[in-house]
């Protein structure tokens, strides 16, 4: 990832399986961002992969995590020798769960 201008400082996550991980990683400006990566092994992967780019890259809500960026990388020893497909998102500094909850709450309020 550091040819693409990240830093890797941890890993969050593990998609079951080993297929997939997530990471917090540090952009060429200092910025803390997160990578997921996803495997590109077969057509089906590729799909899939493909199709959450696309989603992701249209979503503007205040409660999604926002997308900024993706890229293919030639894989990590931690995962199979394949490209992995990077998609690079903003880092949330808050759970978006109780932020969705809060914004829900002020509607319903505002509603009676």
């Amino acid at each position: 990832m550091e040819e693409h201008g990240y830093t890797v400082m941890r890993v969050l996550g593990q998609g079951s399986g080993c297929s997939s991980r997530v990471y917090e990683v540090k952009d060429s400006t200092g910025q803390l961002r997160v990578v997921k990566q996803l495997p590109w092994v077969v057509d089906a992967d590729k799909e899939t992969a493909l199709r959450e780019v696309k989603l992701l890259s249209s979503l503007r809500h205040p409660c999604i995590v926002p997308y900024l960026e993706s890229f293919l990388v030639r894989s990590t020893p931690s995962l199979p020798a394949e490209d992995i497909l990077c998609l690079v998102m903003s880092r949330c500094d808050r759970d978006l769960r109780q932020e969705a909850l809060r914004i829900r709450l002020e509607w319903e309020l505002q509603g009676e």
